[in-house]
């Protein structure tokens, strides 16, 4: 199940976590990142079936840059009648403090739904939106006003 894979124990992030997606959405320190993966579980749990989701990914260690990256796909079933799951792909970008081992950022890449890449200045709610006919052709959110981790 994909909720059990979302974070419980923050004890390996940095306190100043840095948190950067590609619509250029940044926000700073644990207690901001703690309340992006809140808002993001519950956004799984309300629109889609957490028994149903699946979550595949692959953890790089690289030694020589202090990072951590790690690709992954989501497929998520919705709730509604009808919908159509959600294929969603990405990479995560876990930068390492070298004093003390903690996640010092974490930079998401390479987002895509379904095949359709998550660009600039529209993010992750955009393309929900052009995916499940939820707004007209072209509607958006700005980047700026799109909750982190979304």
């Amino acid at each position: 199940m994909l909720i059990h894979f979302f974070i419980t124990d923050y004890s390996i992030y940095h306190k100043e976590i840095t948190v950067v997606d590609p619509s250029g959405v940044q926000l700073t320190g644990i207690e901001s990142y703690k309340s992006s993966i809140k808002f993001l579980q519950q956004f799984v749990n309300f629109w889609f079936q957490p028994a149903r989701n699946k979550l595949q990914f692959r953890l790089v260690y690289d030694f020589a840059r202090s990072s951590i990256r790690v690709s992954w796909h989501a497929v998520l079933v919705p709730k509604m009648p009808m919908g159509k799951p959600l294929h969603v792909d990405g990479i995560s970008m876990y930068r390492l403090e070298t004093e003390t081992g903690k996640i010092i950022e974490h930079k998401m890449e390479n987002l895509s739904i379904n095949n359709t890449p998550i660009m600039p200045p529209y993010g992750v709610f955009s393309l929900l939106q052009q995916e499940w006919g939820l707004a007209g052709v072209g509607g958006g959110i700005p980047a700026g006003q799109i909750p982190m981790g979304v």
